[in-house]
């Protein structure tokens, strides 16, 4: 594996192919998942904290505060993409039900583990940008986080117009996603791609996403911050 030098890009990338370039060649986000959970269990420790310290880059410390926090308390939750639970975990007490939605089984059997004994919880597996099996106006706010920055605007758009329809009026979506406009995200741009191979990471400007969210059917707005990472907040009309 090869490691971007950026300091605001810590999360693993894959090597440069020696043959063609290959369009599509995301990381197995899984291998790291498994690495934590089996270094964890040889520690006795949370395979969260290992990933928390590898990941640490993402925002994930201060948007528990200022985003998802305070949208969960006592709220119906959509999760897209928990991956270990480094979000799940911190949601799982505070909020009434917990929807969890991964493209992963290794994912969905993980996080049933790891959540065994909570009663308030449930893990489905998706194949695509929509849930049918959540009903329609049944959630407060939907989640997601580390999962925009790896979709392309069209992935982006069917979630979107999918959150819509699970949402209550009202309804919150949080998501992180890779800036395209901000020094830290073009550093992390050049950092984890070449001329020859894609990076893993998806980078979009933070007005397409107000647009996307907008074709959607949501009110927009996004926080930028040096580095990398923005979030967008959108609110269900």
């Amino acid at each position: 594996m090869r490691r971007p030098t950026s300091a605001a890009a810590q999360q693993e990338v894959p090597a440069e192919p020696a043959g063609p370039l290959v369009p599509e060649a995301l990381a197995s986000w899984e291998e790291q998942f498994t690495r934590w959970i089996a270094e964890a269990r040889a520690s006795g420790a949370d395979p969260n904290d290992i990933g928390d310290r590898e990941w640490g880059t993402d925002r994930l410390d201060h948007a528990l505060e200022a985003y998802y926090v305070p949208a969960a308390r006592g709220a119906r939750v959509i999760e897209l993409g928990p991956g270990s639970g480094r979000l799940t975990r911190h949601l799982i007490g505070i909020v009434e039900h917990l929807t969890l939605l991964d493209l992963s089984d290794l994912v969905c059997t993980w996080i049933d583990e790891y959540l065994s004994g909570r009663d308030n919880y449930e893990v489905h597996r998706i194949t695509g940008a929509d849930a049918p099996m959540v009903p329609t106006n049944s959630a407060n706010a939907v989640f997601a986080h580390g999962v925009i920055e790896h979709l392309d605007p069209d992935q982006i758009y069917w979630f979107f117009r999918e959150f819509h329809r699970i949402l209550v009026p009202g309804g919150r979506v949080v998501f992180n996603f890779d800036n395209a406009t901000s020094q830290g995200g073009l550093e992390h741009l050049a950092n984890s791609s070449g001329p020859r191979w894609r990076s893993v990471f998806r980078f979009h400007a933070p007005a397409a996403i107000v647009a996307l969210a907008g074709a959607s059917g949501f009110e927009a707005r996004v926080d930028e911050f040096p580095d990398r990472i923005a979030f967008g907040l959108l609110t269900r009309r």
